[in-house]
């Protein structure tokens, strides 16, 4: 409820946007690249970088210090060479991650690691291929190439050739030479080399930008938000639920004795009103609610960034990671905070209960998305089935890990050892009762106070106190529990009736 998961997470990484089924998170960015221009050679083959490393291998050719990156071979002084671009410019281009990190595609492009010597012949080949299209197109040919070869060879062996015909053969023959040596290990690893520094370069800009900050963090502040308002209606629907479930059966047994429906109505309407009544006590409850969800949601939203930026998440990764952190979030505040004051064994059983149903969400979820794949050609079935075995597994495994964890004797056996045992501030915590006890007593002895009486009196005041303390509550509703705590009988029941009662000029007011 409340949350549309998507592949890729919410927000858009250099990973999600090159992803297909992932896409664009925001409009914006989707945009930005829509507009990003036709792809122009010259803007790339032009720029300064290309132009001085051309210059710099042309040097380095001279001095007989050039090797082609492909093939690993010399390139001798009187051949010539192409400046070849490892990841095809344009690829780059057309990066969806380029446009994401708003860098310029000629800089990126040409960078020291893009930019590498090949044989001329090698490079018009590979064309704008990457490493694997390219070798495989090498091995598709190379049954043919080899039998080209051997026979240019055969030819060129001819006494009678012309010379425009024996440099047309030996040109041939370069080429599909070339081709031969290109050596796959070393193409590979160029390419690897340049696309993890273009990565690199693309991700720095990107993930330290301003831009990334704000997209995560609103996702987070959103997600935050909607699961704490799901959490918070969730103490809500559990409320409305345990009264309806309580009137139900008097419902209907006055409905069968009656046969007035309007009981049915009478008493739907009764349930409601001691649910919500229920709600105004539980006020402080769906606070915490909503603000440990809203913890967990920030977490679960950032984690799912975090994660997206090394790869790309499913579909039900989201809820996955948003019930991993609702149940650290509620563990850690069971830990930490202990809000029920639970002795040890208690807080540890309580833990284990909030984590095992957390660990059934979790395989619920992995089991939908694992049949939601299978079924996702079929009609109707693909939707509803895969929720309707993820909700029956997620059901099944709880209620069953729930009932072990209340029911098991071994279980039992280690909470009440847990019980037993003490840390030191409990057992100051102990010796201070004891004093407070020691005074209760002396004080019930020197006003001549029976023990209990007192004890039972101190009790009633305390909880008054706490009473008025609960600021959620209006002040009328505040004081009306007082006054019933005490068993004073009020003159007035409603704002109304008190109203009434004052306009008397003689009314007296009697306890």
């Amino acid at each position: 409820m409340l949350f549309n998961d998507q592949r890729g997470g919410d927000v858009d990484t250099i990973k999600t946007v090159r992803d297909p089924q992932a896409g664009y998170k925001n409009a914006k960015e989707k945009e930005r690249y829509e507009n990003r221009g036709n792809y122009e050679s010259a803007d790339y083959h032009s720029h300064k970088n290309y132009i001085e490393t051309n210059k710099k291998y042309k040097g380095d050719k001279e001095k007989g210090n050039l090797q082609d990156a492909y093939s690993g071979n010399q390139i001798a002084k009187n051949d010539s060479f192409d400046l070849d671009h490892v990841v095809a410019a344009k690829k780059i281009h057309d990066d969806k991650a380029r446009t994401l990190a708003e860098m310029d595609g000629p800089d990126l492009a040409n960078i020291e690691e893009n930019l590498v010597a090949t044989h001329p012949s090698i490079n018009r080949s590979k064309k704008a291929d990457d490493a694997e299209a390219f070798i495989s197109r090498l091995q598709a040919e190379r049954e043919s190439r080899i039998e080209k070869i051997n026979e240019l060879r055969h030819q060129l062996d001819k006494p009678d050739l012309l010379p425009d015909e024996k440099d047309y053969l030996r040109k041939t023959l370069t080429t599909l030479e070339q081709k031969e040596n290109v050596d796959h290990e070393k193409l590979i690893k160029a390419e690897n080399e340049a696309q993890k520094t273009i990565d690199r370069k693309m991700a720095e800009k990107y993930y330290t930008s301003k831009k990334f900050f704000e997209h995560a963090g609103i996702a987070a502040l959103n997600q935050g938000i909607r699961l704490g308002i799901r959490q918070a209606l969730g103490v809500v629907f559990v409320e409305f639920w345990i009264e309806l479930r309580k009137a139900f059966p008097k419902i209907f047994e006055a409905i069968t004795k009656k046969q007035d429906f309007s009981y049915f109505l009478d008493g739907i309407k009764n349930a409601i009103k001691k649910a919500w009544e229920s709600i105004k006590i539980k006020f402080k409850e769906i606070i915490t609610s909503f603000k440990d969800g809203v913890l967990a949601g920030i977490l679960s939203s950032i984690t799912s960034t975090l994660i997206n930026t090394i790869t790309v998440t499913a579909k039900s990764a989201g809820m996955i990671i948003r019930s991993t952190w609702s149940s650290i979030v509620e563990a850690l505040k069971i830990l930490i905070f202990n809000p029920e004051k639970l002795p040890l064994g208690d807080k540890l059983l309580a833990v284990f209960k909030v984590i095992s149903t957390g660990i059934s969400i979790v395989l619920g979820a992995t089991i939908q998305a694992q049949v939601s794949s299978a079924t996702s050609s079929i009609p109707i079935v693909g939707d509803i089935l895969p929720s309707f075995l993820g909700s029956l597994i997620t059901g099944i495994l709880s209620v069953t890990m729930l009932y072990y964890l209340d029911h098991s004797d071994l279980v039992k056996s280690i909470v009440n050892f847990a019980n037993s045992l003490k840390s030191s501030m409990e057992k100051k915590a102990d010796y201070y009762r004891e004093v407070a006890g020691a005074y209760e007593a002396y004080a019930a002895r020197i006003g001549g106070i029976d023990l209990e009486h007192l004890r039972t009196e101190t009790t009633r005041l305390r909880q008054c106190a706490d009473i008025l303390y609960q600021d959620h509550l209006d002040m009328n509703l505040r004081l009306d529990r007082v006054l019933e705590k005490l068993g004073v009988a009020a003159p007035c029941k409603t704002v109304p009736e008190l109203d009434a009662f004052m306009q008397i000029a003689d009314a007296k007011l009697s306890f």
